[in-house]
């Protein structure tokens, strides 16, 4: 991987390079666009952990990514019942919940499709609690902050949430 920091007017005035999985390294260039001084490192793998073979060689930072942490939203990805019991080696009761889980979002589904049809509804299936959909001036959309989340986890004031597990 190569690639080159510009100053405000485009002119390289250092490289970047390394490997993606490996390193990076910062190196200033001179007016002539030749490197000057030693590169510097800027970036590189931690060793994985000792039992990275049973744990699909993930680094530490990915064996961790999935860890749980006090008081976090009950629609938290962390607290997937089915994805905990995965975790722990219960194959087919992580399947079953993740049935149960699956035939809870249908069911949730046809009920608000049933709503829809009759009237009774004009409210979208699902409204974002934290992020409000926006559009780029590109038209791209992007999600936008709402605020609250931590004083929400601060005072565990988490009525806002819907019960999705």
């Amino acid at each position: 991987v190569t690639g080159f920091v510009k100053n405000s007017t485009g002119v390289p005035v250092a490289v970047i390079q390394g490997t993606w999985d490996n390193y990076l390294e910062y190196q200033r260039l001179s007016i002539d666009k030749i490197p000057v001084g030693e590169p510097i490192l800027i970036w590189k793998t931690d060793p994985l952990p000792s039992n990275a073979s049973d744990m699909y060689h993930f680094s530490r930072f990915a064996i961790e990514l999935n860890e749980m942490e006090d008081g976090v939203a009950p629609t938290d990805s962390r607290r997937r019942p089915d994805q905990r019991l995965m975790e722990q080696g219960l194959w087919d009761q992580a399947n079953e919940e993740k049935r149960r889980l699956e035939t809870k979002q249908r069911n949730k589904r046809h009920a608000w499709e049933k709503a829809v049809r009759e009237g009774q509804t004009d409210e979208p299936l699902f409204t974002p609690v934290w992020f409000s959909p926006k559009h780029d001036v590109n038209g791209n959309v992007y999600h936008e902050y709402l605020g609250n989340y931590w004083k929400s986890k601060e005072q565990q004031d988490w009525l806002k949430c819907p019960d999705i597990y």
